[in-house]
């Protein structure tokens, strides 16, 4: 078993690696001109390694969001803790800027919407499901649904112009739809 953690470790390590290399190329080119060949040399690894972690360079980027920021909002308790959490989506989002208008600008603003929905999605389903736990089970769906895709948007319009929608804002327009809609069942 401790050579399976090992293995678990050391593959961990390789894939942040890899993750590392694909950020620090897209600093300074867009995702789409980037090759597995640019990606090996700037992570010093050879192409087998890059070939067992990942099937393309698509792939790890969606690793690397997920692992770095999505996947960690379903970490969050939305009831207690949505304005933490939004704010999290938030920094990470504002850091990493140039890598996603980068990724956007390559493969699509649809591509990314959907890294965003789908970890949104999570969340927030489990939030609708805790605050109307009486309404039919598709309305649940639909629900989760419309505040997944309006928050990804938003929060991709934000990312495109960040002068344009004010981060203080957004982030309060969220907190009251999370208050009044979602939050306390005894609003609506």
């Amino acid at each position: 078993m401790a050579t399976t953690s090992k293995e678990s470790r050391t593959s961990l390590a390789t894939k942040t690696h890899l993750s590392e290399a694909l950020k620090e190329l897209m600093e300074s080119r867009k995702f789409s001109k980037i090759s597995v060949s640019d990606l090996v040399k700037t992570a010093g690894v050879n192409r087998k390694t890059f070939y067992y972690h990942f099937h393309s360079i698509s792939e790890l980027l969606a690793w690397t969001f997920g692992r770095e920021a999505f996947s960690k909002l379903s970490s969050y308790d939305f009831p207690t803790d949505y304005e933490v959490a939004l704010n999290f989506a938030m920094d990470y989002l504002e850091k990493n800027r140039r890598l996603i208008k980068s990724a956007t600008d390559s493969i699509g603003r649809n591509e990314i919407r959907r890294f965003l929905y789908d970890d949104l999605h999570k969340v927030i389903l489990r939030q609708v499901k805790y605050s109307m736990p009486d309404e039919p089970e598709d309305f649940q769906e639909f629900t989760s649904e419309f505040y997944s895709e309006a928050m990804a948007g938003m929060l991709l319009r934000w990312v495109d112009d960040p002068d344009g929608y004010n981060r203080d804002r957004l982030v309060e327009h969220f907190r009251r739809l999370f208050r009044y809609y979602l939050q306390n069942p005894q609003s609506r």
